[in-house]
């Protein structure tokens, strides 16, 4: 049988390779070419590996451009071929279209589909009878779209080619199609949980987000594409870009309580980019428009960034005590800084802001105890207190000041167990001041009864002043409290 030609019209770049207007033929076989066997029907074995950013990775989650693609397969030969003259084989179907085979110098061209013309991309005089790797795709140049890859090899002496009838797909977006979807393209994230539907305080401002003038633009702002982080395309930004530029509460954190990972190394910290933790992947996003940076499953995972590992150690209690049931942020981050009443009317919040306490909530999306935030908003004599989940970039290098009394038997913890309450902040009218609770506060399961805090707003004059202590509405996504009356308290006082 001929092959059934497909006349396709492409300009296409990859690995130097410019492919113009040519006849492209579905493999299909046709008398006189090999035999084709499928790796299921012999006693070759095929295993796939796929890494992706040199992580182990799998084939049917979404990837991007900017994402380090590479897969490679283990071969193990069939025993009645070991020692025969052998060649390897590697073709690759893009958008389901072009045919392309990968020669001995590992490029790729075109192939037309005829078996008699496969290019073999590497060949041996004895095959072997241990597993053999083949590398079939070390990075895409950029290229997007879907693939199906085909690997197999051939004993030379009976001709018989044996490959694996079900290729392995899988599929790359461009970062300009799924950036427009990203959190860093949208900027939802607020927006949702100010939207009244969330139970969000446009219940009470009745102005949509979308308003220009709605005073939360102040702060929250649209990002205006590429340029926004990079100077120029492929950059690795600079910290003042993302901090100065739009992650403002990240750059007060830095003023306060400097993070380890982020302080320059003269000064004993590791002198870290904000995109060595934060890949591509998360920044740019996958394609899904996520409503929140807490539904977005590409998130920083110290123990699979390849820095903290062997995070168990034989010794350390804490680590054995707490390893399945708190995320390291819970133990680590040494505060969560908090910008304290949000003044609907001019987007201004009362300073200084809340730089020593440590909210502590249940990730809804792991199960783990984390580090979370509250955040107070009043307006037009309506309040509304949300409860969140948030990372504090405030990790210490010196660990001395956690102990098991600095959670277990905390300001908040003690009042809690003693009166039922907890009070987060106290507004002085004298000095118009505000002072808050200090150290670990783990937000408890009655939590919107339990949790006391003034609401303060602008005056007439401008001047920060008491408005009331009772909360028209609250606001806990993607977070749930903690069973704070469980919590052993031992011997810690």
């Amino acid at each position: 049988m001929s092959p059934k030609k497909l006349i396709v019209m492409l300009a296409l770049m990859l690995g130097g390779l410019v492919v113009l207007l040519f006849p492209v033929n579905v493999p299909w076989a046709e008398d006189g070419a090999p035999t084709l066997l499928k790796f299921s029907d012999t006693g070759a074995e095929l295993t796939i590996r796929f890494m992706v950013n040199d992580k182990p990775a799998t084939t049917d989650q979404k990837w991007v451009t900017s994402d380090k693609i590479n897969l490679s397969v283990e071969i193990k030969i069939d025993k009645s071929d070991v020692g025969q003259n052998g060649a390897f084989y590697v073709v690759i179907n893009w958008n389901d279209t072009v045919f392309m085979m990968k020669d001995d110098q590992g490029e790729l061209q075109p192939w037309q589909g005829d078996l008699t013309e496969l290019v073999a991309y590497t060949t041996t005089e004895q095959l072997p009878e241990t597993e053999t790797i083949v590398e079939v795709i070390s990075g895409l140049g950029g290229m997007s779209g879907k693939f199906a890859v085909f690997v197999g090899y051939q004993n030379t002496q009976t001709g018989t080619l044996i490959y694996n009838g079900d290729p392995v797909t899988f599929s790359v977006q461009s970062v300009q199609k799924v950036l427009s979807n990203s959190l860093h393209g949208t900027t939802r994230g607020m927006g949702h949980f100010y939207a009244k539907e969330q139970g969000g305080f446009e219940q009470f401002t009745h102005i949509p987000y979308e308003d220009p003038n709605l005073p939360c633009a102040s702060c929250h702002v649209e990002s205006t594409g590429c340029t926004t982080c990079h100077d120029v395309p492929g950059d690795s930004p600079s910290n003042d870009k993302c901090l100065d530029s739009c992650h403002k509460r990240q750059a007060f954190e830095q003023k306060f309580n400097p993070d380890v990972h982020l302080q320059d190394k003269a000064a004993g910290g590791a002198g870290l980019k904000c995109a060595d933790c934060h890949s591509a992947k998360q920044v740019h996003g996958d394609g899904t428009p996520y409503n929140s940076l807490h539904e977005n499953p590409n998130k920083v995972d110290c123990e699979q960034s390849g820095c903290h590992t062997n995070v168990v150690i034989a010794g350390k209690t804490m680590h054995e005590t707490h390893h399945e049931d708190l995320d390291c942020a819970s133990c680590h981050v040494k505060s969560t800084l908090t910008c304290y009443s949000c003044h609907f009317e001019d987007g201004s919040a009362f300073e200084p802001p809340i730089t020593d306490w440590k909210i502590l909530v249940k990730s809804v999306a792991t199960g783990k105890v984390t580090t979370g935030n509250v955040q107070t908003m009043a307006a037009g004599g309506n309040t509304l207190f949300v409860v969140a989940p948030f990372f504090g970039h405030t990790i210490q290098k010196d660990s001395s000041s956690i102990t098991c009394a600095s959670c277990h038997n905390s300001d908040a913890v003690r009042e809690y167990k003693e009166q039922g309450t907890m009070t987060l902040a106290t507004w002085h009218e004298d000095s118009k001041t505000l002072s808050n609770m200090k150290g670990v506060i783990p937000i408890p399961t009655d939590w919107e009864t339990a949790l006391k805090m003034p609401f303060i707003a602008k005056d007439a004059s401008g001047e920060w002043a008491f408005m009331k202590d009772t909360a028209d509405a609250t606001q806990m996504l993607y977070a749930a409290p903690i069973n704070v009356k469980k919590m052993p308290k031992g011997n810690l006082e």
